[in-house]
């Protein structure tokens, strides 16, 4: 059970002034223009491999993007065949950039699977005794459930597909989903449905499409072992060759881009917080499909290279928020008091405070059992340490709050932040502390946090 605590900021404001943004960036060197690549990230860099050039060339060079500068590493040995529409996946836990089939000269279709290792900078091709059929357009994402790469679909031959396989590094498998999202694939060279991982909910996410002559807006999710679709109140229009990742900062996918059924580019930007989709508006002048994208972690953007608009194109584009969320758990004062019982108090979150989001605080180590459990608040600036030898604990100190006192049900606590302009920015400072009998006093660090725009 949560309890809410409603700061006090209630005009709504509109979330586009405070929403994240595209960038265009001017790197000194960049991939050759082109589109239908794969692509991913290890964290640190936005992977894109291949698609095709100007003259429809299939292409097989990598480029890495570091957030400033690209580069080629001239991975040694043989490298995979120049090709275009296939699937990519970083797989995290092997640290080995996975690609599988797509198109290589003319409409042939390829079933081949590739490594490239980053530490010793080679490809390898995989020996797997079996495979997926030799097919384009399929999408793939790392599954954080089982530490493996998902594909699912794509179009083999003339044949749309309603396959799920997964990728261990060594064996594909087939998997046994008691449901499926039916058979998803391309058309006309710029239509595929794509899937992005998040981390935090052990899930992939899969949008868009198409079935046979058909545009789809569909969105399903895959928790580790089945696939269920999610019907959102709102979603994207149908849409095809669009760009689909998960932002780990601020917890929500964004699907970027793409092309209507006459496969006139779109530039519009749609973000879904896993429960329904958000309209975030056009992108001027960057209307594109089939371009690489990917959320590189470590520096909390989101990356988008190349793509069709009527021309191959290579421009390289950011996008994030312009006021960051932050939680410093550990605060500014250190240890209040510990508790003697089951050990001194700590705050977490699995997310950030964005406005127009509900922030969740978990508290660790809270005596289940103590007469008193509150979480204590202050608003817009710190206050000194009030010390409690008043009460008799002259060890311990009020570091947050008392300006706010709410009650800390089942160690969690809920803020719910209104979706208005005025509290980006604004600081919040909270305090876990329990009072148990015999008198006794536990109390957290005091955690910092900052409200940031979504």
């Amino acid at each position: 059970m949560n309890t809410r605590h409603l700061l006090p900021a209630v005009v709504l404001a509109s979330s586009l002034s405070a929403q994240a943004t595209w960038t265009e960036l001017f790197p000194a060197v960049s991939p050759p223009v082109g589109a239908a690549s794969y692509s991913g990230s290890d964290g640190a860099l936005l992977y894109h491999f291949g698609g095709r050039t100007t003259g429809g060339v299939p292409q097989n060079d990598l480029w890495l993007f570091d957030g400033t500068s690209w580069f080629n590493p001239m991975p040694s040995g043989t490298l995979p065949s120049g090709r275009r529409w296939g699937a990519g996946c970083f797989d995290i836990g092997r640290n080995k950039f996975v690609i599988f089939g797509g198109n290589t000269t003319g409409t042939t279709q390829v079933g081949d699977t590739w490594e490239y290792d980053p530490v010793t900078n080679t490809w390898a091709q995989m020996a797997p005794a079996v495979s997926p059929s030799a097919r384009r357009w399929a999408a793939m994402a790392y599954d954080f459930a089982n530490g493996k790469c998902l594909m699912y679909g794509g179009q083999a031959g003339s044949t749309y597909m309603d396959d799920t396989w997964s990728w261990d590094g060594t064996n594909w498998t087939l998997e046994t989903p008691a449901n499926s999202p039916g058979a998803l694939a391309g058309n006309a060279g710029i239509g595929r449905h794509r899937m992005a991982s998040n981390v935090f909910d052990l899930e992939i996410l899969m949008h868009a499409g198409r079935s046979g002559s058909t545009l789809l807006n569909t969105t399903f999710k895959w928790d580790g072992t089945d696939w269920s679709q999610i019907t959102p109140a709102t979603s994207p229009p149908p849409n095809q060759a669009a760009s689909l990742t998960f932002d780990e900062a601020r917890m929500r996918y964004v699907a970027f881009g793409g092309a209507s059924s006459g496969g006139v580019p779109r530039d519009w930007t749609w973000e879904f917080d896993g429960t329904n989709w958000v309209d975030r508006g056009g992108y001027a002048g960057a209307a594109v499909s089939g371009m690489s994208m990917a959320y590189v972690s470590g520096l909390q953007k989101t990356y988008v290279f190349g793509g069709f608009n009527g021309a191959f194109v290579g421009r390289t584009h950011e996008y994030q928020t312009n006021a960051f969320a932050t939680f410093n758990p550990n605060g500014t004062f250190g240890l209040s008091c510990p508790n003697s019982g089951v050990g001194t108090p700590t705050q977490q979150v699995t997310g950030l405070p964005w406005i127009g989001e509900t922030f969740s605080i978990s508290v660790q180590n809270v005596n289940g059992s103590a007469l008193i459990q509150a979480m204590l608040l202050n608003l817009g600036a710190p206050i000194s340490p009030i010390n409690l030898a008043v009460i008799g604990a002259p060890a311990c100190n009020f570091v947050a709050g008392p300006e706010i006192s709410v009650p800390l049900v089942g160690g969690e606590f809920a803020i719910s932040i209104p979706n208005d302009v005025g509290n980006i920015g604004l600081a919040v400072f909270t305090q876990a502390m329990t009072v148990e009998l015999p008198f006794h006093i536990a109390a957290s660090e005091r955690a910092d946090a900052v409200i940031g725009a979504l």
